[in-house]
């Protein structure tokens, strides 16, 4: 069968331009959200506001600027700790997992004794306790992964809370329900303080005007007598 190479080009040229849109729109995501929280966390005194800049350890910015808001309402949390504590877990383990998986794969490949098992289709026994490991490790990570995200919706809500107190729901629910607005969400309040305490006006008092002193009449000296009064 006869090969149509300019179908071929086509298609290649589709699924180019596509991976090309969505690598950009990771770009354009993680540009505007970092700049978003660094601005906040810079303009609210968060330590080390520049974390935002850094992916997985950027949450912990989100979730200081969580812990201080909380803080103003008297609510002691540690969503940084939590949120960095789980995306670290969550990336560690599928990272790994899928390592030490892919490295069992290529050995068992690999392996002199690959004629062993050509026409066997089980899973050499030295290597399930191994795989069985790394299913493990993987599904923790899984849960952990999972936890964060959960984690990170709470905070991200804290964040709009903080910003926009009327339009955090809103904002928070555009960000979860429509493709492409959560940065924009998070631009859309990245100047404004509006959840956080305002500073107090300083207290002036009323100023009166101030009228000359007027002369005494007739040099304080007393009338002349009027005997008709």
């Amino acid at each position: 069968m006869a090969v149509n190479f300019n179908n071929a080009g086509a298609v290649l040229a589709i699924v180019a331009l596509v991976w090309i849109v969505a690598f950009a729109w990771l770009v354009l995501n993680y540009v505007l959200t970092s700049l978003s929280v660094y601005t906040v966390a810079k303009r609210r005194g968060i330590r080390a506001p520049g974390l935002a800049w850094v992916p997985v350890v950027s949450v912990w910015t989100l979730g200081s600027i969580c812990d201080q808001y909380d803080g103003t309402r008297g609510i002691q949390r540690k969503w940084r700790t939590v949120l960095l504590t789980l995306t670290l877990i969550g990336a560690a383990g599928v990272l790994i997992a899928y390592i030490v998986m892919l490295a069992q794969l290529v050995g068992l490949a690999f392996t002199r004794q690959n004629y062993v098992y050509a026409y066997n289709y089980s899973i050499p026994a030295e290597l399930t306790g191994s795989l069985i490991g790394s299913v493990v490790l993987l599904a923790v990570g899984a849960l952990a992964a999972a936890a964060a995200g959960v984690c990170e919706v709470v905070c991200r809500f804290k964040f709009f809370e903080s910003c926009r107190p009327k339009d955090a729901l809103k904002f928070l629910l555009l960000s979860l329900l429509v493709p492409f607005a959560q940065p924009f969400c998070f631009m859309s309040c990245r100047n404004y303080d509006l959840g956080m305490p305002q500073p107090q006006q300083p207290y002036y008092p009323p100023q009166y005007p101030q009228y000359p002193q007027q002369p005494p009449v007739n040099n304080g000296q007393q009338p002349p007598y009027n005997p008709y009064q």
